[in-house]
């Protein structure tokens, strides 16, 4: 029982957070370093319901995971579950994503963005899997 309230908190906040991340927060700053034109905003919004299950499903995969390493070292408490959290975002996510980076030869603000974004999803991943 213990993974689904932390696979459900795990994704609905990596949710919610990206939801306002991207958009009331940083959306302007994300589109402009993305170099996005209102055409490709209008051609990416025509198929939402597909982007959002899939990362919906990114989540829940993330937030087991999460949950796995946590019980895995026998981690308890929120302060451990945000530390591995820590470690996972940059050990995995921050490294993987300064390489596609490096290739793709984004923006840097961009990867800072987004970076930070998941830094935080991580975080809150791991309290709410060391807490529930």
């Amino acid at each position: 029982m213990e993974f689904i309230w932390s696979t459900i908190a795990g994704t609905l906040s990596a949710m919610i957070i990206g939801f306002l991340w991207y958009g009331p927060f940083f959306s302007k700053q994300w589109i402009q370093l993305n170099g996005f034109n209102p055409k490709q905003l209008k051609e990416m919004s025509s198929n939402m319901g597909f982007t959002y299950g899939t990362t919906t499903i990114a989540w829940i995969v993330t937030a087991v995971v999460m949950k796995w390493v946590v019980l895995f070292v026998g981690a308890e408490g929120a302060w451990s579950g945000a530390m591995i959290g820590a470690l996972m975002w940059l050990g995995f996510a921050t490294t993987t994503q300064f390489v596609n980076r490096n290739f793709s030869r984004k923006p840097f603000g961009l990867y800072i963005l987004d970076t930070t974004y998941w830094f935080v999803i991580y975080v809150v991943m791991g309290i709410f899997a060391g807490i529930l």
